[in-house]
């Protein structure tokens, strides 16, 4: 997916800058979000992806429906 993108958390926008890997959870992911030059890892199913799409946004999508039902 391509980085930056603009995002929503809990009514605010952020900018999502990356992916990593989370220590607690080895088949999922966190996406790390920047707001005021301070960034944060967050949960993907937290954050609200923000028109325009970016290329790649169907990856994430699909991996969202996925954690849902697993």
């Amino acid at each position: 997916m391509a980085y930056p993108w603009s995002g929503c958390v809990l009514g605010e926008t952020v900018s999502v800058v990356g992916a990593e890997m989370p220590d607690s959870d080895r088949l999922g992911m966190d996406l790390v979000v920047e707001k005021n030059n301070k960034q944060s890892r967050i949960e993907p199913l937290s954050v609200e992806m923000l028109l325009p799409y970016r290329e790649g946004h169907l990856y994430l999508a699909a991996y969202l429906l996925w954690k849902e039902r697993a």
